[in-house]
């Protein structure tokens, strides 16, 4: 008996989360009673390498175990990692599939329509496309030996891969295979960050709204589900069901037809950074790329305003999450490294680019406007020392001979970290200066290159007239 699998990927309705999840290694029932894999915890010791694990988010392990356990074939499926980790799953992509009691398919042409959605949507495929999960509808969870041909075949070419199997009492086999080197493979384990349970209950609530669910199939002998629909909801007065009205009110500051086509890019979240993401969600940008490699500590908490269930997560992830609490439709992608060349290959040539410079380094700045300037059709950059913001913007990156200017060696700046004194008033302001020049930009207007706000002096200097504020014959400038 074969069965065809829906199109789309599946989600079910969770219940509340449990009110305490204690933070050492212990079994940790699952909602409804069915059997789970242990949360351990997500800090390694120090001075020990870590060892690769698959860890699962909530919301990714229960969509799993609803295919386990929704009929009596297999299901298959591609796990989405996160963009910080390869081995941390934040969901289960399903695709139309023919699926048996010993042996599941792919669809070739549902497969390559999730590759050219997903790379479109700026996904890269090694997040989606490594690690094969499947199920099978008994309690073992060993691979068969067509499971073993099929991973050989399709994953095989593949510089790492990983083939886990949920079984119906809850266990899970994963392993992680190599190509590099001679090659090989090895067992892992697998877990649950259960930790991380709220951030996935907001996300179902944004995907169901009150009233709204997937209808499951009511025969119990297919592995099929009827499409999800949504009772409308009431009326909102700040916007209607399908958001129409959320920027009316900027429509004339904002022009809708430039901004549908902006791809924004923010390099640095931290204090300045962080406040121009959130903005760019809140007006709407449809695309957002973030990069920074740090983790948020609790030095950034007052300055920066990360929010203390922050602490230890890459900053990247922390913005991510809140922008798009605020833009629900927000397509994003977050990258927990340093800025690289290579990034720019990645970026659409079918969108005006916009890239936020909010770095703490003349180095950094120099080496981002070298190998953006090319690409970018708006470039912004904001600098900060306590309470004095310089921030400098330019419509055409390519022909601009001004900026270049302002990136002088370190030994003529200030010394000491621009990071070093901050608030965040003072942060907040300088990204609404930033994007303030965007806005300005998609209207066609000319941005303003240079500007200095003194907070402490009630002094706005603009052009040529920012040299009042270098000291002793020293540029303004932050290290």
């Amino acid at each position: 008996m074969t069965t065809t699998m829906p199109t789309k990927a599946m989600a079910i309705p969770i219940p509340d989360p449990p009110e305490a999840i204690p933070k050492k290694a212990i079994p940790i029932p699952a909602p409804g009673g069915i059997p789970n894999l242990p949360m351990k915890p997500l800090r390694r010791e120090r001075g020990r390498p870590a060892e690769p694990r698959l860890l699962f988010s909530p919301l990714a392990w229960l969509k799993l175990q609803y295919l386990c356990h929704a009929g009596p074939t297999e299901v298959a499926a591609f796990g989405l990692s996160t963009a910080y980790d390869p081995l941390h799953l934040e969901d289960v992509l399903v695709v139309k599939q023919r699926a048996s009691a010993v042996s599941v398919a792919f669809d070739d042409g549902a497969v390559a329509d999730l590759f050219d959605r997903m790379i479109d949507d700026g996904v890269e495929p090694a997040r989606f496309g490594r690690i094969w999960l499947h199920t099978h509808p008994g309690s073992s969870v060993e691979p068969t030996g067509t499971d073993e041909a099929t991973f050989a075949r399709a994953f095989g070419a593949c510089d790492w891969a990983v083939m886990a199997i949920l079984g119906r009492t809850g266990r899970v086999s994963a392993r992680l295979a190599f190509s590099a080197g001679p090659g090989g493979h090895s067992d892992i384990e697998a877990a649950v960050d259960w930790f991380s349970w709220p951030r996935d209950v907001e996300r179902l609530a944004e995907e169901f709204p009150t009233g709204s669910a997937p209808t499951p199939s009511s025969n119990a002998n297919r592995s099929t589900a009827k499409p999800r629909t949504r009772i409308p909801r009431a009326e909102n007065p700040m916007t209607s069901s399908d958001g129409s009205r959320r920027d009316s009110r900027q429509r004339e500051l904002i022009p809708p037809a430039r901004l549908a086509k902006a791809h924004a890019v923010v390099i640095g979240v931290g204090a300045i950074g962080r406040q121009v993401a959130l903005q760019l969600a809140a007006v709407g940008v449809p695309r957002l790329s973030l990069c920074d490699p740090d983790t948020v500590s609790v030095e950034n908490l007052a300055p920066q305003g990360f929010w203390e269930s922050d602490l230890g997560r890459p900053k990247v992830e922390a913005v991510l999450d809140l922008a798009r609490r605020q833009f629900p439709a927000l397509k994003a992608t977050a990258v927990a490294d340093r800025f690289r060349t290579a990034f720019v290959r990645e970026w659409p040539r079918d969108r005006e680019v916009a890239v936020f410079c909010c770095v703490d380094s003349i180095r950094t700045r120099k080496s981002l406007w070298e190998a953006v300037r090319a690409s970018a059709a708006f470039f912004a950059d904001g600098r900060m020392a306590a309470e004095v913001i310089r921030v400098l913007a330019s419509g055409e990156p390519g022909s601009d001979s001004g900026y270049p200017k302002s990136l002088f060696g370190a030994a003529e700046a200030y010394s000491g970290s621009c990071t070093a004194k901050s608030t965040i008033y003072a942060a907040s302001i300088a990204a609404g200066l930033m994007v303030g020049q965007w806005a300005r930009w998609l209207r066609n207007q000319p941005v303003t290159a240079d500007q200095t706000l003194n907070l402490l002096a009630s002094e706005l200097t603009v052009g040529e007239d920012a040299v009042a504020l270098r000291p002793a014959g020293r540029e303004f400038a932050f290290t």
